[in-house]
């Protein structure tokens, strides 16, 4: 009796041991020890993380802390833009207004957009909604002019497509495979054409209602009204983000916010055959189209741990072949956040990560692609894979160390043509600390020394080299980085100029001596001793930029202004010329946003008197700014 027992005591165990939910729960396990050693193997705060298994989600939840050093944490409902993998919606709507017969994606953009144009009119013609969609337009992009446009104007994306007109096409339309940006907004803009509807309003309607992704949107009003996550910006160590920073200028191909839990009923439906609960939101047949590999792309090298061999760009996704399996893929890269989304389509398997900082250097983090990679092969039971782990060391590491008595040498401010602006100072492993200001994203880098001329910038998220340029009597001339050449900025002639600022205001800047400058808590006004006329206005204000300038506009005559965007000192300015004919003046208007602040800054002369020398003598004063 009791050999019985025993006997049908080992069967059940071992029943239950084969069950399928224990099976499950193994499998759920093992996924979660791999996140959890991922945590320990990157320099972001946290992450969150869904994966899809046979078409259903098996796990949804977050790691680590949602803001760096303080207590909340991340979750499966954390909201974090999604950068680039929000190209991935909008090739959906196209399609799914090609199922509707409202559009074909071999027409020319023309057809829709009948004023579309780059600067060689009869080769843009050519150009078709599938090249848009392949990144195979042949258009060079522009991002830096992108990311300047911050409107947040009904008209704004129009606006953005038509200042295509000067782009160049560099490549033969459909032939050859590059990133634009620029052409998911146009793409973006069709969709607004056709339906009559904003695209932020299509895909809510059509795409994120059907799939009850309550948590997503790409409209500003909604997502600064939500409790999103800022993220962090990149640096030595992550530095938590001060505001949401909204791609504006890329609406339909960065601009969305979601969570991994919204994520999960998207990649249900892209593994069930473009069906979630019974909703169809696209055909079989176009979600083949949707993945149909045709642009070749370079594929991860083998130094970085790939197979050296050619990907391809389908429509808003990359795909790529490895061990005998075919895989669909996009990341994104917000800045302050970055996802990664990637899907096995014979399996019904797929998995998606949102990070709350952007980019990861790939030497010193575990990277993304490794990650998701192996949890599709824990999926089919496999064991884990080198894909994606460099195979050698930064090629950059060195033993040099720099003198550190004569790095005082290079403290100071360096500026580019473009508009950045570059602050070196003591600090790093090595003596001297780098500050990076591009728009309104702050980083700082450790200096590494290769040699006396050589460096390299190093954070969590990058490493890049550069060289110093020296003057004849060895005084530091310049700095270059990557394409760029930063001038070093000479110390203020005492003689000439004197420095004014506000800790209040958060307000630091040079003007002539002549400049007289009165402080009114958090403004200033400034104007010359010998003239009443010339005059200059600076304040912290709270209006949004497009009612900044309506109201200067009401206030000041309803003449033509004069648009003005320019990344100066590492600052956006936007504003124009506007002339008051009532008063018989002309006023040079910027506003520029920094983490903190808002700010405007008018300058007054008399009508006609608006000359190249009162323009320059600006110059000191735009390049010394230095705002909180």
């Amino acid at each position: 009796m009791t050999k019985f027992i025993m006997k049908i005591t080992i069967l059940l165990a071992l029943a239950i041991l084969m069950s399928p939910e224990v099976g499950f729960a193994d499998e759920t396990q093992r996924l979660d020890r791999m996140f959890r050693d991922h945590l320990t193997r990157i320099k972001a705060p946290g992450f969150s993380v869904a994966v899809i298994k046979d078409g259903k989600l098996v796990l949804a939840k977050g790691y680590g802390k949602r803001v760096i050093n303080q207590d909340q944490v991340m979750s499966k409902d954390t909201i974090l833009s999604i950068g680039s993998l929000t190209k991935s919606f909008t090739a959906m709507a196209i399609l799914q207004l090609q199922e509707k017969g409202l559009l074909n994606v071999d027409d020319p953009v023309v057809k829709y957009l009948p004023w579309f144009r780059s600067s060689n009119k009869a080769r843009s013609d050519t150009i078709t909604l599938r090249m848009m969609l392949n990144n195979a337009s042949g258009l060079s992009p522009r991002f830096s002019t992108l990311s300047r446009n911050l409107s947040r104007r009904a008209d704004a994306l129009e606006k953005g497509v038509r200042a295509m007109s000067s782009y160049e096409i560099k490549r033969n339309p459909g032939e050859s495979f590059e990133y634009l940006n620029e052409g998911w907004n146009t793409l973006g803009l069709i969709v607004e054409k056709i339906t009559g509807l904003s695209w932020e309003d299509y895909l809510e309607k059509n795409i994120l209602t059907p799939l009850r992704m309550s948590n997503s949107s790409a409209k500003r009003s909604v997502v600064e009204e939500w409790d999103a996550a800022k993220g962090h910006y990149s640096g030595i160590a992550p530095v938590p983000a001060s505001l949401i920073h909204i791609q504006g200028s890329l609406p339909a191909g960065s601009g969305f916010f979601s969570t991994v839990d919204d994520l999960s009923h998207y990649l249900m439906a892209l593994v069930n055959g473009g069906v979630f609960q019974g909703q169809k939101l696209l055909k079989p047949e176009s979600l083949e189209q949707l993945w149909k590999p045709t642009v070749a792309v370079t594929g991860l090298s083998y130094e970085m741990g790939g197979t050296g061999k050619a990907g391809h760009y389908a429509m808003g996704w990359f795909t790529f072949d490895l061990d005998g399996e075919h895989y669909v893929g996009h990341g994104g890269e917000a800045r302050t956040s970055s996802s990664q989304a990637l899907i096995d389509p014979h399996h019904n398997t797929a998995v998606v990560i949102l990070y709350n900082t952007g980019a990861l250097e790939p030497y010193t983090n575990e990277s993304s692609l490794y990650l998701t990679h192996n949890v599709l092969r824990v999926l089919k039971g496999l064991s884990l894979s080198q894909y994606a782990v460099p195979r050698e060391a930064d090629p950059l590491l060195n033993n040099y160390l720099a003198k550190m008595d004569g790095l005082d040498r290079y403290h100071g401010i360096y500026l580019s043509d473009s508009g950045k602006r570059m602050k070196l100072e003591t600090g790093g492993s090595e003596g001297l600390q780098m500050f990076l200001q591009e728009d309104i994203y702050p980083s700082d880098y450790d200096v590494d020394f290769i040699n006396s001329t050589s460096f390299v910038m190093r954070n969590f998220a990058n490493n890049q080299r550069g060289y110093f340029a020296y003057n004849e009597d060895g005084t530091v001339a310049s700095l270059i980085w990557g394409s760029e050449t930063f001038r070093k900025k000479q110390k203020m002639d005492v003689k000439k100029y004197q420095k004014h600022h506000s800790d209040n205001a958060g307000i630091s800047f040079v003007l002539p001596l002549r400049w007289s400058v009165i402080w009114r808590d958090n403004h200033f006004e400034a104007s010359v001793s010998d003239t009443s006329d010339l005059h200059l206005e600076g304040k912290i204000t709270t209006s949004l930029y497009e009612d900044w300038l309506n109201q200067m506009q009401t206030e000041n005559g309803s003449g033509d202004i004069y648009p003005i965007s320019e990344l100066r000192n590492g600052y956006i300015f936007r504003g124009g010329i506007l002339s008051n004919k009532g008063k018989n003046t002309k006023q040079i208007l910027l506003y520029s946003t920094t983490q903190k602040y808002k700010y405007s800054f008018i300058l007054t002369v008399p009508a006609g008197q608006l000359t190249h020398e009162i323009i320059q003598s600006m110059n000191p004063f735009l390049e010394s700014l230095d705002l909180r």
